[in-house]
């Protein structure tokens, strides 16, 4: 799920592939958490290759959001611009977001 990782400063760097549900997003949302803990503030996240996802990934990216920090999404697949769509949650993720 979590295909590569990179810090670089106070940004966090993730490209995300595959099914990401409830209980796969586990380990992405202990990443951030732990990311978050080492003062990283901005996050970016390429999910061009997930191939679906439901409110496991939304929530992880949500609780990074919720401390304050920005996140980028670089690149969403359709699957995850369906879900940001029927969510109405685009616009809470980031209002830098390219797709």
């Amino acid at each position: 799920m979590i295909a590569s990782c990179r810090a670089e400063g106070a940004t966090l760097q993730v490209s995300v592939q595959g099914e990401i549900d409830y209980f796969s997003a586990a380990p992405l949302g202990a990443l951030l958490a732990s990311a978050a803990s080492f003062g990283h503030t901005r996050l970016v996240v390429d999910a061009s290759r997930v191939t679906f996802c439901d409110s496991g990934f939304l929530n992880a990216l949500l609780a990074w959001r919720r401390g304050g920090r920005r996140l980028i999404l670089a690149a969403a697949s359709s699957a995850v611009r369906r879900l940001l769509a029927a969510t109405r949650s685009g616009r809470l993720l980031t209002e830098e977001a390219r797709w």
